[in-house]
């Protein structure tokens, strides 16, 4: 917190009526009780952000419209003697220590010899009293024993040797093109090489009065300006006279202080105060070190053991009248260049061009009246220009002043109502005077108060009466609107009304044109629009403050004095989004709790403390700029970057990550933060306390993030904005997903593949064994065909035998003998070709046609293009289905048309093996089999082409079907194959 109060700029003058007054410029102080390290203040600097920089032989300091934030060696700096500063255009601060080491801060840091290298000099310093930056950006640096100086061309050293023997005085120097450098001696200049070879030398006379140059000579620093002042004239570094200083004081040249402003007025600080434009003297018997201006071009000026002073940009505009009044200030009125006012005296002045005068002396009335504080009402009425009335309404009297600027007629007269009902307050309502008491109403026309006479008691109408009366205003038609416990009522001439505010009372309020503005017991402000209609209310939030007093300003602002800064109410124009806006003010000049306010509708006055304070309304509605903001440094775990718009930063899992800013405001002191962190360009704005942002394990990623300020006098500032990217861990980069996506996916591969392969060879064992069981069974049924064949082969023997048939029985058991010796050599196999077992076929037609006779005919047909010596099949495959149309088919039928064919041939790569009889048909051969021999050869070839199917991993199918062509009915048994 900073102290301020009114520096007393004149000799005080004793206030008696009719007094002058002196009129000073509002001043800020600030000591070692605010912040400042030391009440010897060297210098102040503001650098390009716009920090002000303070030099003291205790530290520095550096202070940003808020707070001063201190630094010492135990900061970082060299020695804690600083005398001045200069910023170069690498944004390096450059600091003159009086230990001569060199130093500058930058990036949050103080640079010195100890951890920035080329700092170190291999010369013992003496201190160093001029830092400047030259044309080429270089900076030059002078040391006290004016024997050599440095410059700095980025991080590269030279070191310039100026002590030329039989020539004194070397005080200044500037560089030139080509690397020379222009020094300037007490009697000559001379342009020197960085070997420190005088290319140039020239003699020069700077004194313009004195004969002795030497003692009449001194060099000026204020901010980025460098002058030279000889006796009253002002150089500039190249020599040239810009300013004869006209001032009528005596100006010490021991360390004048040279500074102009952008609007080129002239401030000169000296060993005697500061002067303003060679006329305007403030803060005298001080001496000044050093002046600049912050970035609201206010002027803070440095005084060697008095602190800082701090003069408002808007000096001439604004007016302080010290000790302009004793006690406390009880009313006021202001109009046409004039401000009437009484105070705890009770007496009424006068303020007009700066001279006080007493127009009522209440001590010089007939009548003593203890002074009571509590019961008083005042009020000032204007007849017409220049014509003012002045009514005091005090215990059970009231002292009319008729005119009180010429004619000063005196009218005391009685209270028109009960001993006891002291008068709160008084509104002029056009034609009469509207008094409140604690809880009475009276009205009475004003002509009544300008009878002449003393202590009358004329008659006052009593408007209304009530419990308490909190609160008493009038709108712009003259109606008297009054809050009581009750609730809020107004009086239309003598009707009383109580308007539709529900259960809302005030505690006070006030009207503004067409709004009435209140606030409630429980300090809740309320808006209230279309009062003469339907009303409409509204609760103004986010104003952490107490409500005090309602002061109109014009006819669209009103002054609203509150526990810390004002608040403003102001009426928007027709047509704005929002009908209405309450912001603070923030204005250091102005006192925080001013004991009144009044306004003549182009200045306004506040009082407080015996002075007054005068400042245009133009002034007073200044819009403030809104804070500014600026990332400073980034910590995360144990490493510091420094932030710009961008950074990268490597991951470092369970680290914490903290952002610091810095905020610069010089006309809001509260300032609110609110921030967002967002991986998207959604905003996320959340409440800030402090002056850093602490992201708590923080992932990798890309982040957003931006701070935006507000003071209580000022609309939210640009969002500054920094993005954060913490690159992701080796286990997150893209290569290493990709690899382990990769090394998954193969993983996953063969994991399925081994479980294929498991599952394949599971599947494989368990048909190897189904394979190896059909092959057994396989062979079982092939074996089962055999004997099957030989017991019908037998019995047809035995029949050739019962018909005494030796010839057809012999020829028969040979062929059988060949037919016995081809199937017992093919069933020992498992697959045979299709020739062989043709030829099998072949003879056993051959044998039931010795058997059948004329009632078997035959032909077997093996189409050319079938190659049945290639042509595996299973033995005992299609003869069976020959037995079966004979013995089912032909043998049933007994004709010598019977017929049996057996067809082989190939169409698209597969095997047709067609047998065909035109025997009974497959109907006649189901109804007379017997169970017991139904189709066992046929249904045994079913099977065995089911498992040679699987056991080959070829697809065979069996079909039975009946056909009719030009030669009859014919039954068809048909196995394809592939091959």
């Amino acid at each position: 917190m900073y102290r301020r109060f009114w520096t007393i700029l004149t000799v005080f003058i004793v206030l008696y009526c009719g007094s002058a007054i002196a009129q000073n410029f509002p001043l800020l102080h600030y000591t070692i009780d605010d912040g400042l390290p030391s009440n010897t203040v060297y210098s102040v600097y503001r650098d390009s952000k716009g920090f002000l920089w303070i030099a003291t032989p205790k530290g520095i300091a550096r202070y940003n419209g808020i707070n001063f934030q201190k630094f010492t060696t135990s900061d970082g700096l060299p020695d804690n003697e600083v005398f001045f500063f200069q910023e170069d255009k690498q944004g390096r601060l450059w600091l003159a220590t009086y230990n001569g080491e060199l130093c500058y801060y930058k990036d949050s840091r103080f640079h010195t010899a100890v951890n920035t290298g080329f700092l170190k000099l291999p010369f013992k310093n003496t201190f160093i009293n001029k830092i400047a930056v030259e044309a080429d950006s270089t900076v030059t640096i002078m040391f006290d024993n004016q024997e050599k100086f440095i410059n700095i061309n980025e991080n590269k050293v030279d070191i310039v040797n100026v002590n030329v023997p039989g020539v004194r005085g070397f005080y200044a120097m500037y560089k030139l093109k080509g690397g020379l450098y222009r020094c300037f001696y007490a009697d000559s200049t001379k342009d020197i090489d960085k070997t420190s070879k005088i290319v140039n030398r020239r003699l020069v006379l700077y004194n313009y009065s004195q004969p002795d140059a030497a003692h009449g000579i001194a060099h000026s620093i204020a901010q980025d300006q460098r002058y030279i002042v000889s006796n009253n004239d002002v150089f500039n570094p190249q020599m040239e006279r810009i300013k004869v200083i006209t001032s009528k004081d005596k100006i010490s040249f021991h360390a004048p202080i040279v500074y102009f402003d952008k609007a080129e007025k002239f401030f000169l600080g000296t060993e005697n105060g500061l002067y303003i434009d060679d006329s305007i003297h403030v803060i005298p018997d001080v001496r000044v070190t050093s002046i600049t201006q912050d970035i609201e071009r206010n002027y803070w000026v440095t005084t060697l053991f008095d602190g800082l002073y701090v003069i408002d940009n808007n000096y001439i505009n604004f007016h302080v009248y010290n000790k302009a009044y004793e006690g406390n200030i009880r009313y006021s009125y202001a109009d046409n260049n004039s401000l009437f006012y009484t105070n705890s005296d009770n007496n009424l002045y006068r303020l007009k061009n700066n001279a006080i005068e007493c127009l009522f002396d209440y001590s010089k009335f007939v009548i003593k009246l203890p002074v009571v504080p509590a019961n008083h009402g005042f009020l000032i009425t204007r007849q017409a220009a220049g014509d003012y009335d002045y009514y005091n309404f005090y215990e059970n009297n009231i002292i009319f002043l008729r005119d009180i600027l010429r004619e000063r007629r005196l009218t005391p007269q009685r209270l028109p109502f009960k001993d006891g009902e002291s008068v709160k307050s008084i509104i002029d309502a056009k034609d009469k005077l509207i008094v409140r008491t604690i809880d009475k109403i009276y009205a009475k026309p004003i002509n009544d108060y300008k009878v002449s006479g003393v202590l009358g008691e004329p008659n006052a109408k009593l408007v209304a009466s009530a419990g308490r009366i909190f609160a008493f205003a009038s709108n712009a038609n003259d109606d008297i609107w009054f809050s009581t416990v009750n609730g809020v009522y107004k009086t239309v001439d003598t009707t009383l009304i109580q308007p539709q505010f529900g259960d809302v009372t005030f505690k006070k309020f006030e009207f503004l044109g067409k709004y009435l503005v209140g606030y409630t017991a429980n300090n809740r402000l309320v808006v209230c629009r279309n009062i003469d209609k339907q009303i409409i209310m509204d609760t103004v939030f986010s104003q952490d403050c107490i409500w005090d007093k309602f002061y109109r300003v014009d006819s669209t602002h009103m002054l609203i004095s509150t526990n810390d800064v004002y608040r403003l109410f102001t009426i928007n124009p027709p047509g704005s989004q929002v009908p209405f806006t309450v912001t603070g003010i923030e204005n250091p000049i102005l006192p925080l709790s001013a004991e009144w306010f009044c306004s003549d509708g182009e200045n306004c006055f506040f009082f407080d403390k015996g002075n007054i304070v005068e400042m245009g309304i133009d002034n007073l509605l200044l819009k403030t700029k809104p804070p500014t903001l600026f990332f400073d440094l980034i910590t995360y775990g144990t490493r510091r970057y420094v932030m710009y718009d961008y950074l990268k930063v490597p991951y470092q899992g369970g680290r914490n990550i903290s952002i610091t800013f810095s905020t610069l405001s010089f006309t809001g002191k509260t300032i609110s933060y609110r921030y967002s962190v967002s991986s998207t360009d959604e905003d996320n704005w959340l409440e800030l306390t402090g002056d850093h942002i602490d992201l708590i394990n923080p992932k990798y990623g890309r982040y957003i993030i931006k701070i935006k300020a507000k003071s209580v006098s000022s609309a939210n500032s640009i969002p500054i904005e920094f993005v954060l990217e913490i690159t992701p861990p080796f286990w997150a980069t893209w290569w290493f997903i990709t690899f382990y996506v990769c090394l998954i996916i193969g993983a996953i591969v063969l994991f399925v593949r081994y479980r294929i392969l498991m599952a394949f060879r599971k599947t494989q064992k368990e048909n190897d064994n189904k394979i190896r069981f059909m092959k057994s069974e396989y062979k079982a049924l092939n074996a089962l065909m055999n004997p099957h064949f030989i017991f019908n082969t037998l019995n047809n023997v035995q029949g050739l035998v019962n018909r005494n048939d030796k010839l057809a029985a012999n020829e028969y058991l040979r062929i059988f003998a060949d037919l016995i010796r081809q199937n017992m050599h093919n069933v020992s196999k498992e697959l045979i070709s299709l020739q062989k077992e043709v030829d099998l076929v072949t003879n056993y037609l051959a044998l039931e046609k010795l058997r059948f006779k004329e009632m078997l005919n035959y032909s077997i047909n093996v189409d050319e293009d079938v190659d049945a010596t290639e042509i595996m099949i299973p033995p005992l495959f299609i003869q069976p289905l020959v037995e079966n149309s004979i013995k089912h088919g032909i043998f049933p039928r007994q004709s010598e048309n019977s017929r049996v064919e057996l067809n082989i041939y190939e169409v698209r790569d597969i095997l047709h093996i067609e047998v065909r009889d035109n025997g009974v048909g497959l109907a006649h051969a189901k109804k007379k089999a017997s169970d017991k021999h139904e189709s066992f050869g046929l249904n045994n070839v079913k099977v065995r082409i089911e498992q040679l199917s699987i056991i080959l991993g070829k697809k065979i199918d069996f079909d039975i079907k009946e056909i009719v062509d030009d030669r009859g009915n014919w039954t068809v048994v048909l196995i394809t194959m592939e091959l």
